[in-house]
């Protein structure tokens, strides 16, 4: 749709984009959408599924803001919130050993230590986050590790604080929540666990926000100063690649004026003859 604008002007456009099982309804959608004041009509009703969401899970606007904020990382790798690379690199085992816990492996797996209690604050907000992904067709499986620094009564508190959360219809269920005594696991189910899990979130007092924040800003000047300058040869790529450029180009050039010669030649010869 073409638009114009007058020298200081602005627009606000509105981009769809939709999926169907087939042509023909796509086709459908198109026309519903076509129509004046569907863009408007689709985005309030955006809007109040996401708050009917966030009030039916007990969340704030800011929570969910923090919850798509996640969510990024549980699409796509973040390297930020992952274990170490040395870690992930050590595990020796396979997705079948994930089985015998309960999950598939299939789908994204967020990996949360809990030791103290001042920690389940941030165990219900993994719980609600949960929540909140599935709500929006984002499958994963929160796996909570019970530490081995907490006492002996804390696993059985965090197992009735899951049953009285949102997520408790989903509990050790398949892309779902599932609970584990870290002492019940061997070495080597521990680095599988952090090896394969898109986050994970070790024992700490600190805020969900905080813990993010500074993990992501230790994680890119780690990375900064794991590169290495290599300006000089840089430099040297790009003048060897302006001198094949200018080789291509003085071809083209020669080539162009050969054609005009040839062409010249044989005007020549039709006049003459």
């Amino acid at each position: 749709v073409p638009i114009a604008l007058e020298a200081g002007a602005s627009a606000e456009i509105d981009w769809f984009t939709g999926v169907a099982h087939s042509r023909l309804e796509c086709e459908g959608l198109v026309k519903k959408f076509n129509a004046a004041g569907a863009g408007n009509r689709l985005l309030a009703g955006s809007n109040l599924y996401g708050e009917a969401l966030l009030e039916r899970i007990g969340a704030s606007k800011a929570d969910g803001r923090l919850y798509e904020r996640l969510a990024a990382s549980v699409v796509r790798v973040n390297a930020a919130l992952r274990a170490d690379a040395t870690e992930i690199a050590s595990n020796r085992r396979g997705q079948s050993s994930l089985w015998k816990f309960g999950l598939s492996g299939d789908v994204p797996i967020v990996l949360l230590e809990v030791a103290h209690e001042p920690e389940f604050g941030r165990l219900q907000t993994f719980l609600r986050a949960h929540a909140f992904w599935s709500a929006h067709g984002i499958r994963s499986e929160l796996i909570i590790l019970i530490s081995q620094e907490a006492d002996g009564r804390l696993y059985e508190k965090v197992r009735q604080l899951i049953f009285g959360s949102v997520q408790a219809e989903v509990f050790e269920k398949r892309g779902g929540v599932f609970l584990h005594d870290l002492a019940a696991l061997d070495d080597g189910d521990r680095v599988l666990m952090r090896s394969v899990a898109r986050i994970v979130i070790d024992s700490s007092q600190e805020g969900v926000l905080e813990l993010l924040d500074r993990r992501e800003h230790d994680f890119r000047i780690k990375r900064a100063s794991e590169v290495a300058p290599a300006r000089p040869r840089l430099v040297h790529i790009a003048t060897r690649q302006k001198l094949s450029m200018r080789k291509i180009c003085w071809s083209t050039t020669a080539l162009v004026v050969s054609r005009r010669i040839c062409a010249s030649m044989s005007s020549r010869r039709r006049v003459r003859s």
